[in-house]
């Protein structure tokens, strides 16, 4: 989880990777660097391949160096200098390979798009990059994507119908990983283009971006098993680019038809993706969600929208110093602070308007990312699945921290915000990792807070609540 403020990288049409930083104003322009990526890939639509990884810190950029056949992988830094580039001749391919970021091991595969071989690549945390050889275990040639699951032990490879697979990734080293099938998406007949995951690895969505096509929803059940759950299409044409917010709730698909790019945004419900809201700009040849999942931007139409609880509005004027057409993006996972929201458990709001909470009882209790919210429990072990799916230990105390100095805070009008202490603990040992907390009344819930992705506190660091603006605010 990176803080600080939203990146995002830019490869335009006059051959110029550009780093921008969001401000008050918009992106403002940081550094750039010439970078004679052939022509003839731009002319057949295959720009730079760009992504942010190591949490942030580097751009890797995957390019074919003109007039060569030779593919070039480059890291830089935001300042940003180039700090290390390596160039491997993959002959007679002309930048046809098949390429994913493997964030936890450090790696990226290169897959030839017209044979069953491949090369692999890792980039340390100096930003050395390094030939690990050639990858094994993909036996399909007709390739088309790859993407690996959020905590790299999944690789999801997109081919022609009915041969696109599942691959465990096994001893995933900077040396030479194998790739072990697991299933063939066998009924699965349309190809598979592109391949997105939801940020937990829960989900992962299928792109076929042929006429009439669709994207195909699976999602992962009980020993990495995946069901297709959802179909999703839109009669403003052909599927092609999918962003996924971090909190799973929102995903924004882009069609295109008649060369126009269409975006529809849709609200998750378990298994079910209901189309909520189209955006009225044409956008969509990139598309990307910034860290905290409030931006959604596509920097080729440079347009964005923020999302205002639930409902996607139009920015006007991010893009002001976005130079050239952008055909490359990449949005770095960098957020300002973590984005909560909360919601009531039954009962708890009337018990608040009415007085009738203990406020010196109430504790907040961590929780992980298997925790769900469900209105109706009526105890905590119900919420942590009998202690399951709560997070303690390492300096946080098993069964919640309480909370002191609790009040209600006038705002203005009907609105109260419920006030307390900060609470902050050192965190040690292996450190500790939480996705959700529930602010429990003895051993009754009130109030479950989703922090939108997991929060990860390392050995020795602080992990602090502010509660000084309200840890909740409701009207009476």
């Amino acid at each position: 989880m990176a803080q600080g403020r939203t990146r995002l990288a830019a490869w335009s049409a006059d051959d110029t990777l550009r780093f921008y930083e969001l401000t008050e104003t918009g992106f403002s322009q940081v550094g750039a660097v010439g970078m004679a990526h052939d022509a003839t890939a731009v002319s057949e639509g295959r720009p730079p391949i760009l992504g942010f990884i190591k949490d942030g810190r580097f751009l890797s950029a995957l390019w074919q160096v003109a007039p060569t056949s030779s593919v070039r992988l480059s890291a830089f830094n935001m300042v940003p200098a180039e700090v290390s580039n390596s160039a491997y001749s993959l002959s007679g391919i002309s930048f046809r390979v098949v390429s994913d970021w493997n964030e936890p091991f450090g790696y990226r595969p290169l897959l030839r798009g017209d044979n069953t071989s491949g090369y692999g690549f890792a980039i340390d945390d100096a930003a050395a990059v390094t030939n690990t050889g050639t990858e094994s275990g993909f036996s399909v040639a007709s390739r088309r994507s790859l993407a690996f699951s959020p905590d790299g032990q999944l690789a999801v490879l997109g081919a022609d119908s009915g041969q696109s697979s599942i691959h465990i990734v096994d001893s995933p080293t900077i040396g030479n990983p194998a790739f072990v099938p697991l299933t063939t998406l066998s009924e699965h007949l349309a190809p598979v283009d592109a391949v997105y995951w939801s940020d937990d690895g829960n989900f992962f969505f299928a792109v076929d971006r042929s006429a009439g096509g669709k994207v195909t929803v699976f999602r992962r059940g009980t020993a990495n098993a995946f069901d297709a759950v959802w179909e999703i299409s839109s009669a403003h044409g052909d599927p092609h680019a999918v962003a996924v917010s971090r909190d799973r709730r929102h995903v924004a698909v882009s069609f295109v038809g008649s060369g126009v790019y269409t975006t529809v945004v849709y609200r998750r419900l378990a298994n079910v993706f209901q189309p909520i809201q189209t955006l009225a700009q044409p956008m969509g040849r990139l598309l990307g969600f910034s860290g905290d999942g409030a931006l959604l931007i596509d920097a080729n139409a440079k347009v964005a929208y923020r999302n205002v609880e639930g409902v996607f509005e139009e920015q006007v004027g991010l893009f002001t110093n976005v130079a050239g057409t952008v055909m490359a993006q990449a949005v770095s996972p960098h957020m300002d602070q973590i984005v909560s929201t909360s919601s009531f458990y039954d009962g708890a709001l009337a018990a608040l308007v009415t007085d009738t909470v203990d406020l010196q009882a109430l504790k907040v209790v961590l929780l992980s990312d298997a925790a769900e919210f469900d209105p109706n429990a009526s105890t905590l072990a119900e919420v942590t699945n009998g202690g399951a799916y709560e997070v303690h230990g390492n300096g946080w105390t098993e069964g919640g921290e309480p909370l002191t100095s609790v009040a209600n805070s006038e705002v203005n009008g009907n609105l109260v915000a419920l006030v307390a202490d900060d609470i902050s603990r050192i965190i040690f040992g292996g450190g500790i990792e939480f996705r959700y907390a529930v602010i429990v009344e003895g051993s009754t819930p009130r109030i479950f807070t989703d922090f939108s992705q997991p929060v990860i506190v390392g050995a020795d660091k602080e992990l602090g609540f502010d509660f000084s603006n309200g840890l909740v605010v409701y009207s009476l």
